[in-house]
């Protein structure tokens, strides 16, 4: 960007200097006759935070700075046993169940988007809380239901699709937090699969269910999440 300056107090065969210092919101200015410029102090800024893959198991984000300048990002209301990965030149850190905190050395400005920040868990699915700088929301992933995200009022199970090959999804409405669990028996009657997926937090959950090691036929599912039971026809097509 180029800028042209007027001194309209210049006189003629006067001798004048002038310091030209140059600005940049996520780093130091260039040096202009020993000016080191100026900058804005990183996390000063706002963003977007948009989901760009869903699972799960794993969920992709981006960040869109924009205004000021951003280095830091971090995810609240988080379920347990979730992992996360970071953008090429970030870091982060999983404050056990507290925060997952990303940060860089080298801040984004405004207008960039900075894509990469994942989230993995193999069930979890929900609504959370994210901030960076003076922008923050809720956000879908492996996080627990945020205190302003919509929760079931009763228990509730939608299979889909069905029937499949080899793969189908158990959609899990839970009003509380309960222990939960999936059986899978075959049409004699014998457990083929036993899914414990331990105590899982009020709100809607996406459980992946996979039949590529079982024979084509006809299998009943038994969801169990405290004191609610329900039964549901399998039908897998190979």
């Amino acid at each position: 960007m180029s800028k042209v300056y007027d001194d309209l107090t210049a006189v003629a065969g006067q001798t004048r200097t002038y310091t030209v210092v140059a600005v940049s919101e996520c780093g130091n200015g260039a040096v202009a006759a020993g000016n080191g410029g100026t900058r804005l102090a990183p996390g000063t800024g706002t963003a977007t935070f948009a989901l760009v893959t869903a699972g799960p198991p794993n969920w992709t984000y981006s960040m869109t700075v924009l205004t000021g300048c951003l280095n830091r990002v971090v995810i609240r209301d988080y379920c347990e046993g979730t992992t996360a990965t970071a953008p090429t030149g970030w870091t982060v850190t999983v404050n056990g169940l507290d925060s997952i905190v990303y940060v860089t050395a080298t801040a984004a400005g405004a207008g960039e988007t900075v894509t990469g920040f994942g989230l993995s868990h193999p069930t979890c699915d929900g609504n959370g809380r994210w901030g960076s700088g003076q922008s923050g929301g809720s956000i879908r992933g492996p996080l627990p239901v945020g205190e302003n995200a919509e929760i079931p009022t009763e228990y509730g199970v939608k299979v889909f699709p069905n029937p499949f090959n080899p793969q189908t999804n158990f959609r899990i409405a839970i009003p509380q937090a309960s222990d939960t669990r999936i059986l899978v028996f075959n049409i004699a009657g014998q457990l083929v699969r036993e899914m414990n997926l331990g105590r899982m937090q009020a709100g809607y959950h996406t459980v992946q269910f996979g039949g590529a090691d079982l024979p084509s036929g006809m299998y009943f599912a038994r969801v169990q999440s405290g004191v609610f039971n329900s039964t549901h026809k399998l039908m897998l097509l190979k």
